[in-house]
């Protein structure tokens, strides 16, 4: 099989950079009832994206600055992605020492977190989910009897939170992707843009490659918007050398690690080998049976748009022996890592993290009109940082444009309005007693409504029901429908990001030979073109 890129004859808006940014705005654009297409030069979310914490934060962490706004659109987001999919999202308890100290003295963060739940209500009207309300404090007995290798000696309690965890990073962004192509947009993964075309001082679409056949693509468009981070500057600098470079970029890095911890997000002071803990939080969060830690921060090692993600081992190294010595003595090796997740965050000219995004407007730097790049910095805000976007295009481009403004409530893998919903309960009968509960239980979480289309993709091959070779709950079927119906090319697109099996870790190597085998079958690759693929899944696994 053999990809054929048929794109429109013009859009409204071309969207570069398939990260949650790039996925929420071209969500955003179909909903607005903008014509639009969204290009990515690697798989959707397999960036950035795919690397974070997997936290959706309420924005707690915005008291200390008392920065209102920020707390209003962390919450507001957060509730919002847990309605919109909630099969790939659920509360995540959290829990932070007390201890003597004014930082985390035990009542200024008690009165903080009331101020905060106060705050939740105003900012949601009433609406807010009561869950996200069980924020306050618990006694020294009760953290203890939580966390028992804790020092009784050196906590006078804990305060007490709850965010939200997504279980599927890449596939919640690869959502809003799909819902938007579903309503009429059109999306390309591997699709790379090599120059954005402009003519008498406006931006009239781009020229890209692809990258599976090495075609050249013309896209016509009257606006152009980059969310490609540190990409951003290698397109727009042709077009505009002296837009300024205000920022750099730091690798961010998180560890997941085959070991249960607590069934609580835990944060805590980093330990040094002498003297007393740092003021530096360093978080462990329960994640799929594992525990994620995080976050580190290291400059990058390359010039950015050559910096692939990688870690040195002295870097991991490093990151291990806090753990060690921060969550009760533990004698973690690199060899323990299931994964190690590398993403790039941007920092200012003194290498502090940006707490705020940036919409930058490069005619403003002598650039063509129509071209826009949009710097996020965290997964949570994507939603509101989408709307600002077009809150500014539509007052400085397309006011003038007859849109007709349609609202999309629902995201696929969820298309109901039920959020208690048991999508299992959708399935036949003769069909749910021929799958296990835990099988029952995965594909409800990783696909959520569309688990039905799944199991019953062909009910002529009851081998589809089967396991996967080297799984106990993943099945065949799978994977014929994710290559028929979402934009899988490559064994880590259906491996890592959409099954989310090789998320949590490498998987079984034969599972790797079945599913490649079968994408072999599917998109007629080449013995080598299959040996290939493997060596590349391996490759990932080894950062």
């Amino acid at each position: 099989m053999t990809r054929t890129i048929s794109p429109k004859q013009h859009y409204d808006l071309i969207i570069i950079g398939g990260g949650i940014y790039g996925s929420v705005l071209l969500w955003e654009a179909i909903n607005r009832g903008y014509n639009a297409v969204l290009v990515e030069s690697g798989d959707f979310c397999s960036g950035t994206t795919a690397n974070t914490a997997k936290i959706l934060h309420g924005g707690i962490r915005y008291l200390q600055s008392l920065n209102l706004r920020r707390i209003k659109e962390s919450s507001h987001d957060r509730q919002h992605y847990c309605k919109l999919a909630p099969h790939l999202t659920s509360p995540l308890p959290s829990l932070m020492p007390t201890d003597r100290s004014l930082s985390r003295n035990r009542w200024i963060m008690g009165a903080g977190f009331y101020g905060y739940n106060l705050l939740l209500r105003i900012f949601a009207q009433g609406e807010v989910d009561p869950v996200f309300l069980k924020n306050g404090l618990i006694s020294q007995a009760e953290m203890i009897d939580r966390v028992r290798w804790l020092d009784p000696k050196r906590v006078t309690g804990a305060a007490q939170w709850t965010d939200a965890q997504v279980n599927n990073a890449e596939r919640l962004g690869f959502s809003f992707v799909k819902t938007a192509m579903d309503a009429g947009a059109d999306a390309f993964n591997y699709l790379r843009v090599k120059e954005i075309l402009s003519k008498r001082g406006a931006v009239t679409g781009v020229v890209a490659v692809d990258q599976l056949s090495n075609k050249t693509v013309a896209l016509s468009g009257d606006l152009v918007v980059t969310t490609t981070g540190h990409w951003s500057r290698h397109l727009l600098s042709p077009l505009c050398p002296s837009i300024p470079s205000t920022h750099h970029f730091q690798r961010a890095v998180n560890l997941i690690v085959p070991l249960s911890l607590s069934s609580y997000a835990l944060g805590l002071k980093v330990k040094k080998p002498s003297g007393p803990p740092e003021r530096r939080l360093l978080f462990a969060s329960p994640w799929q049976g594992q525990t994620l830690f995080g976050t580190w921060y290291f400059k990058g090692l390359l010039p950015p748009a050559e910096d692939r993600g990688r870690v040195t081992d002295d870097e991991i190294n490093h990151c291990l022996d806090e753990i060690n010595l921060t969550f009760g003595n533990l004698e973690l090796t690199a060899d323990d890592c299931s994964l190690i997740h590398v993403g790039h965050l941007p920092v200012d000219s003194k290498e502090r993290l940006m707490e705020k995004e940036e919409i930058i407007d490069p005619h403003r730097h002598g650039g063509p009109t129509g071209l826009y790049a949009v710097q996020g910095v965290k997964y949570t805000t994507a939603l509101s940082v989408a709307k600002k976007t077009f809150q500014l295009l539509e007052k400085r481009t397309l006011s003038q444009r007859p849109i007709t403004h349609r609202a999309t409530t629902s995201l696929y893998g969820w298309e109901s309005d039920q959020s208690d919903l048991d999508p299992i309960s959708t399935l036949k009968e003769p069909i749910r007693a021929k799958l296990s509960p835990m099988t029952l239980e995965r594909l409800a979480r990783n696909y959520g409504t569309v688990m039905k289309r799944i199991v019953e993709w062909d009910v002529r091959q009851p081998s589809l029901l089967e396991p996967l070779p080297g799984t106990d709950n993943t099945l065949c079927a799978e994977i014929p429908y994710l290559l028929e119906n979402e934009a899988v090319y490559r064994l880590s697109d259906l491996l890592v990001r959409r099954m989310g099996l090789g998320g949590e870790g490498r998987p079984n190597t034969d599972t790797i030979a079945f599913c490649a085998s079968q994408m072999s079958s599917y998109l007629g690759w080449t013995p080598d073109q299959e040996k290939r693929e493997i060596s590349s899944l391996i490759g990932h696994y080894n950062r």
